[in-house]
């Protein structure tokens, strides 16, 4: 084999190896691998959403923070369960007032609206 049929062989090794390398590997810094575990088990998620019940139940008052429960935000709509129809209702009539309370308490959850559901309230 002559040497220019070695350096087109290395060539091609060359080329191969670049082309289905998928990514190079990097060393990870030990803060990319810790955030990336905690979101994997979802610590951030329950720690936001105790921060979002306790701030409802800091809007809704001692009056209606029995009676309900913060329990997602989705596309902006606070979901909340209340206990009974007509605390509901109750609700409903000072809904502008509550969402502006929350918006300021919580300003990065961006809740543009509130949904209100007659359920089960569970803690």
């Amino acid at each position: 084999m002559s040497e220019s049929d070695e350096q087109y062989e290395l060539e091609k090794a060359r080329d191969h190896f670049k082309r289905y390398r998928r990514f190079e590997r990097t060393p990870k810094t030990a803060g990319d691998l810790l955030s990336r575990l905690i979101a994997r088990r979802g610590f951030t998620q329950d720690q936001f959403n105790d921060e979002l019940q306790n701030a409802w139940q800091m809007v809704a008052g001692a009056q209606f923070a029995g009676k309900t429960q913060a329990t997602v935000i989705r596309r902006g709509v606070l979901e909340v369960l209340v206990e009974s129809s007509p605390a509901m209702q109750q609700l409903a009539f000072c809904k502008s007032k509550l969402l502006k309370q929350l918006q300021a308490e919580l300003p990065d959850a961006q809740i543009k609206s509130i949904r209100f559901k007659v359920g089960q309230i569970r803690y």
